[in-house]
C-alpha cells in the first residue's frame, strides 16, 4: 500500500497497530524552519525513515528505523532509531523515554530538562517539560486530512532568561508521525517535520 500527499484521501488503517512499526514500512518528512513560529520555511531536507531490522536491549526488543537525510536531493546524514511499544501500548525509545502514549489518556510524561554550561560544559537543568495526551484532531499536514492524537508537552522554565513554551507530536492510528513541532530554548526559533509520503506493509 503506497500513499501520497498529493492525494487528499487515507484510508482506515484500524485493523493495524496503533503504531505500526511492521518491517518495510516507508515514511518521508519535510523539515520546516520558523524564526516566529508563525511563518515555516521549507528547509530543502527531507528524512526518509524505514523500517529494518531489531535489537535486543537489556531484553527488550526494539524495532531499528533508519533515517536518512537528504539536502536538496543530496544524501547528508544516517542515523539510526531504536524503538518499542510497551505493554501498556506506549511508543519507547532506547533511553526509555516514551515518545507518545498511544490512546491512553491517563498517561502523563515527565522529564528535566538540561543544557551544558561553565567551562567543563557541565549539565544545568533549566526546566521540565510535562507532557499529556490531548483528544484526537483532525488536521491538514501538506495537503492531506489527518485524524491525529497531538502528544503535547509544556515546557516550564526555571531559568531567567529562558521562557516557557511548548513541543508535540502527532501520530495517527495505523500510519505513525504526522508532525512533530519542537521549539528551541531562547528566541522565538522553532521546527517543524511534516508527514509528505508512506508506504505500509500489510
Amino acid at each position: 500500500q503506497i500513499y501520497y500527499s498529493c492525494t487528499n484521501e487515507t484510508e482506515s488503517q484500524t485493523t493495524l497497530p496503533f503504531f505500526n512499526l511492521n518491517q518495510g514500512n516507508k515514511w518521508a518528512y519535510k523539515l520546516f524552519n520558523s524564526n516566529d513560529n508563525v511563518n515555516y520555511v521549507f528547509s530543502n531536507l527531507i528524512d526518509s525513515v524505514t523500517v529494518s531490522g531489531d535489537s535486543i536491549i537489556s531484553g527488550n526488543n526494539f524495532v531499528k528505523l533508519h533515517h536518512r537525510e537528504y539536502l536538496n536531493g543530496t544524501f547528508l546524514n544516517y542515523r539510526l532509531e531504536l524503538l518499542r511499544v510497551n505493554s501498556q501500548g506506549h511508543l519507547i525509545n532506547s533511553d526509555g523515554y516514551v515518545l507518545h502514549p498511544g490512546t491512553d489518556a491517563q498517561y502523563q510524561g515527565f522529564r528535566e530538562v538540561f543544557i551544558t554550561a561553565g567551562i567543563n560544559n557541565s549539565p544545568v537543568s533549566v526546566g521540565t517539560i510535562t507532557s499529556q495526551l490531548q483528544p484526537l484532531l483532525s488536521t491538514t499536514v501538506e495537503g492531506v486530512n489527518y485524524s491525529v492524537y497531538p502528544y503535547y508537552g509544556t515546557f516550564i522554565s526555571t531559568h531567567p532568561t529562558i521562557p516557557n513554551n511548548y513541543i508535540f507530536d502527532q501520530y495517527q492510528e495505523g500510519i505513525g508521525l504526522v508532525k512533530q513541532y519542537c521549539s528551541s530554548l531562547s528566541g522565538t526559533s522553532s521546527y517543524e517535520y511534516r508527514l509528505v509520503y508512506y508506504q505500509l506493509q500489510p
